[in-house]
Parts: C-alpha cells; structure tokens; sequence
C-alpha cells in the first residue's frame, strides 16, 4: 500500500477517543504526524497492562469512514 493513497484525516492515529501526542492538526482540517519518518514502533501509549506502538496502516484491522485503505473484511470504527 502506498502512501500516496493517504488523505490525511488522523482518524487512524487515535487510542481509545484520544489523538496520538505526535498528531499535529493544520488550519486546512488535515493532518501530519510530528515524527513520521520515525514513527514505526514508537510506543505511543503505556499503562500496566498494555502498550501501543505506532505500525502501518494496513496492519491496523479497523475500518475509518472514508478511508481508502479500508478492506471488507475489517470491522467498521464508529467516528463522531
């Protein structure tokens, strides 16, 4: 999957109805990541029982409105 195919909403870069610390947000409704040349595996959140790192897009099995990387197969996320 390319990058190219991105359309820089951030609805992929949340955990739990939170946006990632490194999700910067622009004046025209887009987004960037702060570290996005290094940002596969950097733990994004930690607690006792669970940690989060930062992977590809097609690993994550979730499904955004509008997102051309969703598949069929993966389970639609409710946005608000």
């Amino acid at each position: 999957m390319g990058e190219d195919k991105c359309l820089r909403c951030g609805k992929c870069c949340y955990w739990e109805g939170t946006p990632c610390k490194y999700l910067k947000f622009l004046k025209d409704g887009s987004t960037e990541c702060e570290i996005y040349e290094n940002r596969l595996g950097t733990l994004l959140y930690e607690d006792k029982v669970r940690w989060v790192k930062c992977g590809l897009r097609e690993k994550n099995p979730f499904n955004y409105p509008g997102c051309p990387y969703n598949k069929e197969e993966w389970v639609m996320v409710e946005w608000k």
